[in-house]
């Protein structure tokens, strides 16, 4: 998996590329954790547009994420689900816990 990094008012964006499974959600929680422990980023994106799978390690890997930003009274959401992976989001009840946007803008505005 590939994650790329963009931030735009204040609002770190991060797209997933690939698969997040068992091999590339540790890693993937390293990162966004050091977003939020180390550099103070608590307004998170996820661009879901080229994400091919998640699996039940990403699928906690992202609680994770949404309980420790709850904490700090951050915010976390996410945009352009397809497929398999809305349906995965919406069965693991993940589109409950955290904004599920269709565009950028429309997670930018209310993220």
């Amino acid at each position: 998996m590939d994650i790329f990094e963009s931030k735009k008012d204040g609002i770190l964006t991060l797209a997933l590329h690939g698969r997040l499974d068992a091999v590339t959600a540790p890693p993937f929680r390293e990162k966004i954790m050091a977003f939020i422990d180390d550099q103070g980023e608590y307004r998170i994106l996820l661009d879901c547009t080229n994400m091919d799978y998640v699996s039940s390690a990403g699928i906690r890997v992202l609680f994770e994420v949404i309980f420790r930003l709850q904490d700090l009274s951050g915010k976390f959401g996410c945009y352009g689900l397809t497929g398999n992976v809305r349906k995965i989001f919406g069965l693991a009840d993940l589109t409950s816990e955290m904004g599920v946007f269709t565009s950028h803008e429309e997670a930018l505005k209310n993220t």
